[in-house]
């Protein structure tokens, strides 16, 4: 990909109504542009990243045979009014739903969640306990897609939104101790995907609230910018305020700033009842029990940054940057154009993600835009190196130069 075809505007200064890091580096880079209060245009760059994160997340949910699918956006209100959570989101609640009239004049919500919608896809599919059992008589299946919920507080950029990016999924199990074995299996499946992120986090025992069921656990990663206290004590147990009280802590407890990125439930039977969701066992007709998870995919972005930046700018991992490699040209000589088609064609070869500077700017721009973007790593292409035939390859998070013949391309590649 050239840089100079990209629809991406940057800054040469952070916006005055930034305040926390994440949000100051998304606006500046482009990654994103603000369209109304607590609503935002994701830029190519944070659309590229957020593609990449629900891919690392595909890959372990995947594992544990979660099935991905993409529920409606656009949801019945007597679905919301049969599960009585209608009335809960409207009103003066923080998280209110937002609802819409066809031309017909029905009522419909625009997804602040997918409980209601994900229990009748479920039962569409009509699957009898055979189906259930090939997979340790669970069925789980999963989305990438857009929440809208009318948002009081709308702040910190991407951190609090009415708009926004999740992977909200369902699991539905035959019998209570199998709903217990697929929570804890999706709960694993995360938090290998955030090992994999690199941050730092915590599941924390917390309130189930309107959602119903008798077991939640808050997602929460470790940031200073959180605007929430939890306590940890020595054997590792998480809990928050609300129900301190009710845990068995273990030595010395200290507190703790996080955020909240993403919570995780035991919802029992109460959507299964609802909707009659049952499946046919030798002793007739019983309720399903079902499991829900979410993660916020545009504030685990912002949580990401805040913990993986410097002065210059963002520091991506190759595993969700929007390009593994950012092509820095600097020269205008055959020798180095030469390389430059070299080095396209083994990048291509290969399979390796870039993105060329072509533009027509001073060097010094490139260098620090390339910075501000944060792809893992950069190549860049100068007269005077590609007179001796070589690259110079520079670690983003690291700020490591290495100089390296573009015949080795091998020792490149391992290095990407």
């Amino acid at each position: 990909m050239k840089q100079s075809k990209l629809a991406v505007k940057t800054r040469k200064e952070f916006s005055s109504k930034a305040f926390n890091i994440s949000h100051k580096w998304l606006e500046r880079s482009g990654f994103i542009t603000q369209h109304s209060a607590g609503v935002y245009h994701y830029g190519h760059f944070m659309t590229k990243t957020i593609n990449n994160i629900e891919g690392l997340m595909n890959k372990h949910l995947e594992k544990i045979g979660a099935t991905q699918v993409q529920l409606s956006l656009l949801q019945s209100t007597e679905l919301w009014r049969q599960s009585g959570r209608f009335d809960l989101y409207q009103g003066e609640n923080s998280g209110a739903m937002f609802t819409t009239k066809s031309r017909e004049d029905n009522l419909f919500t625009l997804a602040a969640s997918a409980e209601e919608v994900a229990t009748e896809y479920i039962k569409s599919c009509d699957f009898t306990a055979k189906n259930f059992a090939l997979n340790n008589n669970n069925v789980t299946i999963f989305q990438h897609g857009i929440k809208l919920r009318d948002e009081i507080r709308a702040a910190g950029g991407v951190l609090r939104t009415k708009e926004f990016k999740m992977m909200d999924a369902y699991s539905f199990s035959l019998t209570e101790e199998d709903m217990k074995n697929a929570y804890n299996e999706t709960k694993k499946a995360l938090s290998d995907f955030l090992d994999e992120l690199g941050l730092e986090y915590s599941f924390v025992k917390a309130d189930n609230g309107d959602m119903g069921g008798s077991i939640s656990e808050e997602l929460m990663v470790f940031t200073e910018i959180g605007d929430d206290i939890i306590w940890t004590d020595e054997s590792g147990q998480s809990a928050n305020e609300e129900v301190a009280d009710k845990i068995n802590w273990v030595g010395s407890i200290k507190k703790r700033k996080v955020l909240e990125v993403g919570h995780i439930f035991q919802l029992g039977t109460n959507y299964s009842e609802k909707f009659d969701l049952t499946w046919d066992s030798s002793e007739g007709k019983k309720i399903l029990h079902m499991g829900c998870y979410g993660i916020g995919t545009s504030r685990l972005i912002a949580a990401y940054i805040e913990k993986n930046n410097d002065e210059y700018g963002m520091i991506f991992d190759k595993s969700i940057s929007a390009y593994k490699v950012h092509v820095l040209k600097v020269g205008k000589s055959e020798e180095m154009e030469a390389i430059l088609s070299s080095l396209i064609s083994k990048l291509e070869q290969f399979n390796i993600s870039y993105l060329i500077d072509d533009r027509k700017v001073r060097a010094g721009a490139k260098f620090m835009e390339a910075d501000m973007l944060g792809m893992t790593k950069q190549i860049v292409l100068g007269d005077k190196v590609a007179k001796e035939n070589k690259v110079e390859v520079k670690d983003r998070r690291t700020n490591e130069r290495t100089l390296f013949d573009i015949e080795d391309f091998e020792l490149i590649k391992n290095i990407i």
